[in-house]
């Protein structure tokens, strides 16, 4: 804890941000089930319109899902932060999609725009979510055009991102 009130704002928003962006979109990219569950607390509540319940039953409950994916993405940005002691609000925009196959040979890519409100609680000196709310904004589906020969040359298109993948690297928050 800083001494400075603004600094130690400050480092209170990044460590939110962090939870709400970087490290919950890399978990559900890569498929990291306990990295997911370490954005919410244990008694955490989220309502994402098909589930509503604890957040950490939602992590378990939410891998099936992403795992039909061949790729994934989610994107976290526009993340407003107010802070009032050990608790804070947050609101936020997120882009997330995947490419699946379509079941005749090619693929599928959807898209899902959406709005997270949030609050969050510091406990134990710890900011994760306690609870969340999910609000659809857009969601589309289209032919995928992309995957070997349809991506761009040379840049590597990568499937089956998992914690097993040869390119994971466990990057859990610093103690």
């Amino acid at each position: 804890m800083s001494d400075d009130p603004r600094l130690q704002t400050l480092w209170d928003k990044q460590e939110i941000a962090e939870v709400l962006g970087a490290r919950y979109g890399r978990a559900l990219d890569w498929l990291d089930e306990e990295a997911l569950k370490d954005c919410f607390h244990p008694d955490g509540h989220v309502d994402y319109g098909f589930f509503v319940g604890n957040a950490h039953d939602w992590c378990v409950a939410v891998m099936p899902i992403e795992k039909e994916s061949l790729h994934r993405f989610h994107y976290v940005f526009n993340i407003l932060i107010r802070i009032e002691g050990d608790t804070a609000e947050a609101e936020s925009n997120s882009l997330a999609g995947g490419r699946r196959p379509d079941g005749e040979g090619g693929f599928t890519q959807s898209f899902f725009g959406s709005r997270y409100l949030d609050r969050l609680e510091r406990r134990g000196g710890v900011w994760k979510i306690a609870e969340r709310r999910a609000l659809l904004e857009f969601a589309q589906e289209m032919p995928s055009s992309g995957g070997p020969g349809g991506g761009l040359a040379g840049l590597e298109l990568v499937s089956g991102l998992s914690p097993q993948h040869a390119l994971y690297r466990p990057m859990r928050p610093a103690d």
